[in-house]
């Protein structure tokens, strides 16, 4: 091997744990230490006494460990509760008893607490369990017959296992990353064979067959991987050692071993391929006189300068999109937290939606209570995931639209919004149907149109039904009344969005960049004691994170009253859910890096390549115009303007498929553009150099 092409490898193994570890974060967020398989209980006909008899005779009659999956009610975006019917307690020693071995920050943490513990949470949900295969298809069949119904959601290994390396993958934005790491894996082993075409030559003149020399050239290959893998386990044990003491080693030594296997494996066919088909390419003669044809580089090299330009230009694009998000919602962070601790919640997904909205009652009453004591808050606004929004003009503030905003007492309180007079402005009146418009001084269009649309559009909220919204029903209780008050113009209104669980900062926006606040909109102060938000809405406030709420205990011990505590999935501190998208963006931004100095080393060794193989093909004639005083530029004008026009096609494509547009993709373009023509230059005066120096000795 070719010393480029073992550097390469290395490089290859060494982020070959990189994978493995993305895919660990997956595997150790979706199946805890200690588990093998999931099921789910979507339905119990028993009463609940007898249906958590039934989890715990059914663990220890087959000798299993049974995990209930519940969000943690103050941080469930970051921490699960794991209750153990514990029926195998060897096992359940072995994977920790109750302290659960964190492998890493990332990869998510579990507190494990008896089944006992289990009061007020609903019994239907994911569960764990350490045993597959038969013993769960005969646990599924005991609580069935126990009145418990469940039903296997679980993958087979393999597919879990591939799941496990998909999600870490996307997770982690490591798709060019791979993409530039395969290139460079197939460039640098084509280079290595392109160097030894003369070895490759001398062996068959002394009678190897094709196939023997292509198999010395994967044994070498798997030779050099077994000490460079030899080499980087060690380090890699000393590392985790120190860090994390061993906490599930050999659980991630096994991805490990499938994400080592897998790159070989593609290591080894990729030089078996290239291998063969440079032997097929030789003709003795000419390559033992250094006249050997090399279109195959050339075509390589053309080939991967076309991907790599356009990883490169995606991978940097997306990066300065991370930067920006990253930036806002840092700046966003402030103010959360300058704001004092805000709490949102969500309904379980898991529920039948007739069960969301009979929730949804006595969700609206807990509300109701809440705000009037100034602990619940609502922010609703349509500048985020609303595409049909109207973005300027008059309509544009009226209900639904950009510059819309519907916030009700709490938030007046915790964000001043000052008259004309200077006076704050405050609406306390929490009977029914009350509504205050707040107009600012810059809306110049018709007060009463603009009254007029909002009454309809809360008249609609308001008869909204099970049926769906909009049904116009007959109800006498469904009557806004407006009163109107214009505020000073220039304030700004946090929006208090970008709480999206488990997103990064930049997928928290439909939109290219995070809106955080609106200049001078029309807010319409609706308290949720008005009753004019129906509670199939409020409670789809609540889960899109519309509706805040300052004292979590509060909120969940009358959650727990009102008996709706178990369908939802739990309480998050809305700050440090801006923190944890900071946390991943960050975590997506460190591949991008790595990518990019992956994709610009792929980028200079595809061109070293190209280069080198034109300089081979074209040696005489460049010799002879050299010869008779042809500058630079015009012996090579057809090379460079050729990889010019395909570094611009690239950029193109990229652009087009990425919808990468705007003043900073344009400098990115031109700064790759600037970096593919300067480094074509230095490569072709340095090749040319050797080959003309080569041709004099030969000569």
């Amino acid at each position: 091997m070719h010393r480029i092409s073992q550097i390469t490898w290395v490089i290859a193994l060494i982020f070959g744990v990189f994978f493995a570890y993305q895919a660990f974060i997956v595997m150790d967020q979706n199946q805890p230490f200690g588990t093998e398989s999931s099921f789910h209980i979507s339905q119990v006909d028993s009463k609940r006494g007898v249906a958590l008899k039934a989890l715990e005779d059914v663990a220890r009659s087959q000798r299993a460990n049974i995990y209930k999956v519940q969000s943690n009610m103050t941080s469930s975006f970051n921490r699960n509760e794991l209750y153990a019917f514990v029926g195998d307690q060897a096992a359940f020693a072995r994977a920790g008893s109750y302290e659960y071995p964190s492998f890493s920050s990332l990869s998510g943490s579990y507190r494990i607490r008896p089944a006992s513990s289990l009061t007020f949470q609903d019994i239907r949900g994911e569960y764990k369990t350490n045993v597959g295969g038969g013993r769960l298809a005969a646990i599924l069949q005991a609580l069935s017959e126990k009145g418990v119904m469940a039903e296997n959601d679980g993958y087979p290994p393999a597919v879990g296992f591939a799941n496990f390396f998909a999600f870490g993958m996307a997770e982690s934005n490591s798709g060019a990353f791979i993409l530039a790491l395969l290139l460079a894996i197939i460039l640098s082993l084509a280079f290595s064979c392109s160097r030894h075409r003369k070895a490759y030559a001398l062996k068959e003149l002394h009678g190897y067959g094709k196939g023997r020399i292509v198999g010395q050239e994967v044994r070498d290959l798997l030779l050099f991987s077994g000490k460079a893998m030899r080499i980087i386990f060690l380090a890699l044990t000393v590392l985790l050692g120190v860090a994390n003491h061993f906490h599930q080693y050999w659980r991630f030594l096994s991805l490990l071993i499938i994400t080592w296997a897998v790159l070989l494996a593609v290591g080894l066919l990729a030089m078996a391929v290239l291998s063969r088909i440079f032997i097929g390419g030789i003709r003795i003669v000419p390559v033992m006189k250094n006249q050997n044809s090399t279109e195959i580089n050339f075509a390589v090299g053309f080939a991967t300068q076309i991907v790599i330009v356009a990883l490169i230009f995606g991978a940097l694009s997306g990066s300065l999109v991370r930067l920006n998000a990253i930036q806002q919602a840092s700046q966003e962070l402030q103010a959360w937290r300058k704001a004092g601790p805000l709490y949102v919640t969500s309904i379980s997904t898991a529920l039948p939606q007739k069960q969301m909205f009979r929730d949804g009652r006595a969700f609206r009453q807990v509300t109701d209570e809440l705000e009037i004591r100034g602990q619940a808050l609502l922010a609703v606004s349509h500048v985020e995931n609303n595409p049909d929004a109207i973005r300027t003009g008059e309509r544009s503030y009226y209900s639904g639209n950009y510059r819309s905003l519907f916030i009700n007492d709490t938030y007046l309180k915790t964000n001043p919004i000052h008259d004309l007079t200077g006076k704050k402005i405050s609406f306390s009146d929490f009977r029914r149907n009350q509504v205050l418009l707040i107009v600012p001084q810059t809306f110049s269009g018709d007060l009463d149109a603009l009254k007029k649309n909002y009454r309809a559009d809360l008249k609609d909220w308001c008869q909204t039904s099970e049926e769906g919204a909009g049904e116009n029903k007959e109800n006498k209780g469904c009557d806004p009344q407006i009163s109107l008050v214009r505020a000073k113009a220039g304030q700004s209104y946090f929006l208090y969005n970008g709480t999206g669980v488990g997103l990064p900062a930049e997928g928290q926006s439909d939109n290219t960049s995070r809106i955080s606040s609106l200049k001078d909109p029309v807010a319409a102060v609706v308290n949720v004691n008005s009753h004019l938000i129906a509670p199939e809405i409020l409670i789809s406030y609540a889960s899109s994170s519309s509706i805040l709420f300052t004292d979590p205990h509060a909120l969940s011990s009358r959650l727990d009253k009102a008996g709706i505590l178990g369908d939802f999935a739990g309480i998050n501190n809305a700050a440090d859910i801006v923190a944890y998208s900071i946390q991943l963006s960050r975590r997506e931004q460190l591949m991008d890096i790595l990518g990019v100095i992956l994709g610009l080393s792929v980028f200079v060794m595809a061109i070293a390549v190209l280069v080198s193989a034109y300089c081979e093909l074209k040696k005489k004639q460049n010799f002879v115009q050299l010869i008779h005083g042809y500058p630079f530029g015009r012996r090579h004008a057809a090379i460079m303007v050729t990889g010019l026009l395909v570094t611009v096609a690239a950029l193109v494509f990229a652009s087009f498929i990425g919808h990468m547009k705007g003043a900073d993709n344009a400098v990115l373009a031109v700064v790759i553009l600037l970096l593919q023509v300067g480094m074509t230059i230095g490569m072709l005066d340095f090749f040319e150099s050797r080959v003309h120096a080569s041709m004099i000795k030969e000569s």
